[in-house]
């Protein structure tokens, strides 16, 4: 909330370069007060993991989890060197097929959280048949994303008829990159 108030009054009261700078701490700020609301929606992710299903979280507070069985998961494994410089590593990779979901060091209390995962995991296959057909992707799945990319480029598009129509290009610059944001979350989002 705090990134939000600075933005308004950088963007009410100072110069260009501070009223830009305002628009980026506001769409900041936006976008965590949506992750806000999100973590008061929805439980956050859990991994359950039985004989019959594996249920593995889409996102921290994403509601539904991904349900497949555990013959499924292709394969599990630890990211240590080649994680992003923004991300504690390990980052745990569970593979499904041609997706692969990441869940970052911070979901975990302790390394030895995500090796439980991990041997879970890997005694679910182990202890089920291995099959060669590849997970279906939730028709729920498709639906956000398309949901995601469309609002996306729905904001660029309305960015782009404001800085057209005149509008201060400090003001119609907050849709494009609202927009970039919701595009590139969706384009980068695995499942």
């Amino acid at each position: 909330m705090f990134g939000i108030a600075a933005g308004i009054l950088l963007v009410w009261r100072l110069g260009t370069v501070a009223q830009w700078g305002g628009v980026v701490l506001i769409v900041v700020g936006l976008f965590r007060a949506w992750e806000l609301v999100q973590s008061f929606r929805h439980p956050p992710g859990t991994f359950r993991i039985s004989d019959k299903e594996v249920a593995l979280p889409r996102g921290l507070h994403a509601g539904k989890p991904l349900k497949v069985a555990p013959s499924e998961v292709s394969a599990v494994y630890f990211l240590r060197k080649s994680v992003p410089w923004n991300r504690a590593s390990p980052v745990l990779v569970v593979e499904l097929g041609q997706h692969a979901i990441a869940y970052p060091r911070d979901w975990f209390a302790s390394e030895a959280d995500q090796r439980n995962v991990v041997h879970a995991l890997l005694a679910g296959r182990a202890s089920e048949a291995k099959t060669t057909t590849p997970p279906a992707v939730a028709a729920d799945d498709r639906r956000s994303l398309i949901v995601e990319l469309g609002g996306g480029g729905a904001l660029i598009v309305v960015g782009a008829v404001m800085a057209l129509a005149g509008v201060a290009l400090v003001i119609a610059f907050g849709p494009f990159v609202a927009g970039g944001i919701l595009a590139w979350r969706a384009i980068t989002r695995r499942l």
